[in-house]
């Protein structure tokens, strides 16, 4: 053992690490929703929880699963968290350009798309932004010279006032 990990362990190195980031991320943004109501009793025990107002009852189409992917030309449209995600990869930039939008009637905070491709490689995300209700922003992903196959993009969201 030299201390160094093969590409086989680094690649699911890479896969865990970005299934913790993904997790952790979704279970922030939850945790911050701010429509609790704090007076509120809990509910009785095997109760099914009342959504809160305006929540999204639809369930994920089953093509949005975690592990969905798309062809290196195909349009990724999918709405994850709130965000809208429109994006395409562009060769001659090499890069992934597109638009998130807000879908919710809250404000989001640091949003990020995050782009992980067919062989597991997770790219550094887009720059942070805030958008507000019905707001549309430009994003950008670089690929830094990988090769680009199959690919999804996931929206990340960081609870507001806390950096973001």
């Amino acid at each position: 053992m030299n201390g160094q990990l093969s590409s086989a362990e680094f690649v699911f190195s890479r896969r865990v690490m970005f299934a913790i980031l993904v997790a952790l991320a979704v279970g922030v943004s939850a945790c911050g929703s701010g429509t609790e109501d704090a007076g509120a009793p809990p509910p009785p025990p095997g109760a099914a929880a009342t959504p809160p107002p305006g929540a999204d009852l639809a369930p994920v189409p089953s093509d949005d699963a975690e592990g969905a992917m798309v062809a290196s030309t195909a349009t990724w449209d999918r709405t994850r968290n709130g965000v809208h995600v429109i994006m395409t990869f562009d060769p001659a930039r090499n890069a992934f350009l597109g638009t998130a939008a807000n879908t919710t009637q809250e404000r989001l905070c640091g949003v990020q798309v995050a782009i992980v491709l067919e062989d597991g490689t997770a790219l550094d995300p887009s720059p942070k932004l805030n958008l507000a209700v019905g707001d549309t922003a430009k994003v950008e992903v670089p690929a830094g010279g990988a090769k680009v196959q199959g690919w999804s993009a996931r929206p990340q969201i960081a609870p507001c006032g806390f950096g973001g």
